[in-house]
């Protein structure tokens, strides 16, 4: 029952400060999105399937709330599926997100505009991998980043994103061995403002 209690407090009072925004990019909008990204990574922590560098597709839906005029304080998740040969991982994971819209006016309506963004993140995942017969689970990543791109507005609600993304990745097998990389992702999405 109290666990019923804090949700519906917390819906009231997202609902109140959603309802008190007039643009997407003013205080109290809600933005719902998510994207796919396309990955190149190198470095040590990558070099264990061969010695080029490895690609994969990352889907990354996230939910934030402007605490601030053009200032978006949220949550990702990341949800990854690799495959390549005998080499196979699932990695699922989330983390707080932070972004800053260079937007002139937040009052204005944006259809057909396009606005720039930075931000930062950190993220924990636990991935699975298997290659061949051999399979580690509970093999931790931790990682932190900054983002940066355009949302194009092809509504005043609805913005098509396009971005990129630098993190630095920090592996963890249960053996305790560890291994650091870099992230360099290209990312494509959606993303809806709620006001």
């Amino acid at each position: 029952m109290k666990r019923t209690g804090t949700l519906v407090l917390i819906m009231l009072l997202l609902s109140t400060a959603i309802l008190a925004a007039d643009g997407p990019y003013q205080q109290g909008a809600l933005i719902i999105g998510g994207s796919v990204s396309f990955t190149n990574q190198s470095d040590d922590a990558y070099e264990g399937a061969g010695s080029v560098s490895q690609t994969t597709i990352t889907a990354i839906p996230s939910i934030g709330l402007f605490t601030a005029d053009r200032t978006m304080i949220g949550f990702q998740m990341i949800v990854n599926y690799y495959d390549w040969g005998e080499w196979e991982e699932s990695t699922f994971g989330f983390g707080p997100l932070f972004s800053y819209y260079f937007v002139s006016d937040p009052d204005e309506a944006t259809k057909g505009r396009w606005i720039p963004y930075v931000g930062a993140f950190a993220a924990f995942s636990k991935e699975k991998w298997t290659i061949g017969d051999y399979e580690v689970t509970n093999y931790k990543i931790f990682r932190f980043g900054v983002r940066g791109g355009v949302d194009y507005m092809i509504s005043n609600s609805v913005g098509l994103s396009l971005g990129a993304i630098i993190s630095r990745d920090r592996f963890e097998v249960p053996s305790g061995a560890s291994a650091s990389g870099t992230t360099i992702q290209l990312a494509v999405g959606i993303d809806t403002f709620l006001f």
